[in-house]
């Protein structure tokens, strides 16, 4: 039997911190299946007005391996030629890596109810979202940094910094959950899923 050699390949694209996110986030996913990690950096090489800034760190990732996807903007014809001879790959892209508001209000001391729905389509293992609603004065870098190290627990670490959250969702999944915050103030809630707390993250504002 021919031995299938999987590799799970991210399109690296745009500023620094963009970079990171796309490389935490496929290698979380290449380490959930077990493959390794291709990074395709060939956005650098034609007209983006950024730089890539990956290889001034040390990564478990392969930059530009072998058989990379062809786009269309690499030549029409190279591309047409890998889909007819069925070397093109099909890449499903989530739709949107953010929650749908990043500003939220409630009353205090009142009951509050809110439902998280997962839109996509990738089951959790891979791509994951949550809800998860900090206490003030949280350090949010080190919350997030210990949660990708509690897996077994839905990625909250353990503690008593939370003050409500949902369950880990995947594609299509929702749920629902109901607390109270009794004092006013501004407080921090973030996806808890490896390397989604940076952009999902909002403010809820208790009054």
């Amino acid at each position: 039997l021919k031995k299938l050699n999987l590799m799970i390949y991210a399109r690296i694209r745009g500023g620094l911190g963009n970079q990171l996110f796309q490389y935490s986030a496929a290698r979380s996913l290449a380490d959930h299946l077990n493959v390794e990690l291709g990074l395709d950096t060939r956005e650098f090489d034609k007209s983006s007005p950024y730089k890539m800034s990956l290889n001034q760190f040390t990564l478990r990732a392969n930059f530009n391996p072998p058989n990379l996807i062809k786009h269309k903007r690499y030549g029409m014809i190279a591309y047409l030629l890998d889909h007819i001879s069925g070397n093109q790959r099909k890449v499903y892209k989530e739709p949107f890596l953010m929650f749908d508001k990043n500003l939220l209000k409630g009353q205090a001391g009142k009951e509050i109810s809110l439902t998280l729905n997962h839109t996509g389509k990738i089951a959790k293992e891979f791509m994951g979202h949550n809800f998860v609603l900090l206490k003030k004065d949280v350090d949010v870098d080190d919350f997030a940094q210990r949660a990708v190290i509690a897996k077994d627990n839905q990625y909250i670490p353990e503690g008593d910094e939370t003050i409500a959250y949902t369950n880990m969702l995947g594609g299509g999944e929702s749920d629902s959950i109901t607390f109270t915050v009794d004092e006013p103030g501004s407080y921090i809630y973030i996806c808890t899923f490896p390397g989604h707390y940076q952009i999902m993250k909002g403010e809820f504002i208790i009054e």
